[in-house]
C-alpha cells in the first residue's frame, strides 16, 4: 500500500467513524424531541416552532424538491434552542442530501420562540418524492 492510498484509506475510516457517531447522536437528539413532545409544554411549544420555522421551511422543501435526489427514508433535521430562542445549533441527516438542501436553508433561522427550558431539542422530518411524482404524472 503507497503511502497516498493509505492516507486516503485512513481518511476514509475517519469520515466513516465521524459519521456513524454524528449518525448515533442524531439518533439520540431525536429521541429527545420525541420525549419533550410528549410533555404538555413540548407540544406547545411544537406549535410556536412549527408557525415559526413553516415560511422557511415550506420555501426550503420546494426548492430542494426539484433539485436533490428523491429519499428512501425521511430525513430528520434537529434544532437545539437556548433559552432565549437563539438556534444553538442544527443537525441533520448527513447521508441524505435532501436534508443538506433543507438544512442549509433553516440555517437563516437565527431565532426562535423561546423554549420552556434551555437546550430545547425539537426534530423535524423531510421527505422527497418531487421525481417519483413528476415520472408518474409523465405516465399516466
Amino acid at each position: 500500500m503507497t503511502r497516498c492510498s493509505f492516507l486516503v484509506a485512513s481518511l476514509a475510516l475517519c469520515l466513516l467513524a465521524a459519521a456513524a457517531a454524528e449518525s448515533d447522536e442524531l439518533d439520540s437528539l431525536v429521541k429527545q424531541a420525541g420525549k419533550n413532545y410528549e410533555t404538555e409544554e413540548g407540544q406547545s411549544y411544537l406549535e410556536a416552532f412549527q408557525h415559526a420555522i413553516m415560511p422557511v421551511f415550506a420555501n426550503a422543501l420546494d426548492t430542494c424538491s426539484s433539485t436533490a435526489p428523491d429519499t428512501t427514508n425521511p430525513a430528520a433535521i434537529v434544532f437545539i434552542v437556548a433559552a432565549d430562542g437563539t438556534v444553538t445549533r442544527l443537525i441533520y441527516s448527513t447521508d441524505i442530501p435532501f436534508a443538506g438542501c433543507v438544512a442549509a436553508k433553516l440555517r437563516a433561522i437565527k431565532t426562535l420562540p423561546k423554549p420552556p427550558h434551555d437546550g430545547w431539542v425539537v426534530a423535524v422530518g423531510a421527505a422527497n418524492h418531487h421525481h417519483e411524482e413528476q415520472a408518474q404524472g409523465k405516465s399516466q
